[in-house]
C-alpha cells in the first residue's frame, strides 16, 4: 500500500511538472508571438518623416498670413508671474510655461502655482487661444454675435471675456465653450481653425500618426497641418487623441507658434 501511494505520488509531482512546463512553453511562445506581431505592426507604421524643406514652407506661408503685433500692445494681458512658479521647476515644459505667462496667454494663480499638469476646460482653452491671436494680426474676420452661441452654457467668470471678438470667433467655431474637459485633438482642432489652417490631404501612403485611425477623417487634415508646422509631433509617434490636454502641453502649442512668426 505504501510502495502504490509512493508511485502514486511520485506520478502526481511528475504530471504537475509537466504542466508547468507546458504552461511555461505556451507563455513563451505567446510572448514571443507579441513579439513579432509588434514587431510587425511597428514596420508596418512608422510615423511619416517631414521633410525640412516642407516644414520651412508651412511656416513661411503662415507668416505671410498672419503677423505678431507689438510686444506692448499685449502686456497688459500679463499677470506679472512668468518668471517663477513654484511648481515648474522640473517640469519639462517650464520655459514655454513661462513665456506663455509672460506673455498674458497663461495664468498663474495667487499661492504662486500654474498646476502644468491639471486639465483645462473648453472655456479655458478658448480663452487661452484667443489671448494668443489678440497679439497676432492677419487673421480672417468673419461677422459672428454673441447670438451664436448659448451664453446660458458660458461658465460666469468668462462671460465677460466671452464678448471680445477673438474670442467669440473661436467659440463660435469650435462649440467647446462650457466646462466639460478638452481633449488633444478637440485643442487642437480649435488652435487650426483660429489660425485658419487648411487641412492637408494625405497621400494614401502618409502616416501623421501611427494611432491616426483614432483621428475623424475629416480632423486628420487639421491635425497633420500642425504636425506640418512643428506646433505638435506627438509620443513616439502617436497622437493620443483621446487624452486630456494639460495646461503645460496647451502652452507649450502655443508658444510653438508664437515663435513660428516672431
Amino acid at each position: 500500500m505504501k510502495r502504490l501511494l509512493f508511485v502514486l505520488g511520485i506520478s502526481t509531482v511528475l504530471i504537475l511538472c509537466l504542466s508547468v512546463v507546458a504552461l511555461a512553453n505556451d507563455t513563451t511562445q505567446t510572448q514571443a508571438r507579441d513579439q513579432i506581431q509588434s514587431k510587425i505592426q511597428l514596420q508596418d507604421c512608422v510615423q511619416t518623416d517631414i521633410a525640412v524643406a516642407d516644414r520651412d514652407q508651412a511656416r513661411l506661408q503662415l507668416r505671410d498670413r498672419l503677423q505678431l503685433i507689438d510686444q506692448d500692445k499685449i502686456s497688459d494681458q500679463a499677470d506679472g508671474t512668468g518668471e517663477v512658479f513654484t511648481d515648474t521647476a522640473q517640469h519639462w515644459a517650464r520655459e514655454q510655461i513661462c513665456l506663455a505667462a509672460t506673455l498674458g496667454l497663461a495664468n498663474g494663480y495667487p499661492n504662486g502655482i500654474i498646476n502644468p499638469d491639471g486639465d483645462i476646460s473648453g472655456m479655458e482653452g478658448i480663452i487661452m487661444v484667443s489671448r494668443m491671436m489678440n497679439g497676432i494680426i492677419g487673421e480672417d474676420d468673419f461677422a459672428v454675435t454673441p447670438a451664436d452661441i448659448d451664453m446660458d452654457l458660458v461658465p460666469l467668470w468668462a462671460k465677460e471675456r466671452i464678448q471680445e471678438v477673438s474670442a467669440l470667433r473661436i467659440a463660435s467655431q469650435s462649440q467647446l465653450y462650457g466646462q466639460a474637459q478638452l481633449n488633444r485633438l478637440q485643442f487642437a482642432i480649435m488652435l487650426a481653425k483660429a489660425l485658419n489652417l487648411e487641412p492637408i490631404e494625405l497621400d494614401e501612403d502618409t502616416v501623421a500618426f501611427i494611432d491616426q485611425d483614432t483621428i475623424p477623417s475629416e480632423n486628420l487634415g487639421y491635425v497633420y497641418a500642425l504636425r506640418m508646422l512643428g506646433v505638435i509631433e506627438g509620443n513616439q509617434g502617436a497622437f493620443n487623441a483621446e487624452q486630456l490636454v494639460t495646461r503645460a502641453e496647451a502652452a507649450a502649442m502655443l508658444i510653438r507658434v508664437w515663435a513660428i512668426l516672431e
